[in-house]
């Protein structure tokens, strides 16, 4: 019959390792979290700017608005006066 042999370990050397081990895991976690709240940090970064862009794209056209809709105002009042000094001359 084979002998049988018996591992000796160190309690001490086990536990050194699981906390190595552990160490390293939250090393990578904690890692990882600081890089997706850089990225999330610049995400919110270009959301507020587009926002902005939004908002001066918005005031923009709603000055033109204003603006064509006064023009329209205003050619609108030449036909009719025109169309007046028209009639009282073929008058």
């Amino acid at each position: 019959m084979p002998e049988q042999t018996q591992v000796r370990f160190d309690l001490w050397a086990v536990l050194a390792f699981i906390f190595l081990a552990g160490a390293v895991a939250v090393g990578f976690l904690y890692a990882d979290q600081k890089e997706t709240k850089t990225k999330q940090q610049e995400v919110l970064y270009r959301i507020v700017k587009i926002e902005s862009q939004y908002d001066y794209i918005i005031s923009g056209l709603d000055k033109l608005t204003k603006a064509v809709e006064e023009s329209a105002d205003k050619r609108e009042k030449y036909r009719t006066e025109t169309r007046k000094t028209r009639n009282e001359n073929n008058k």
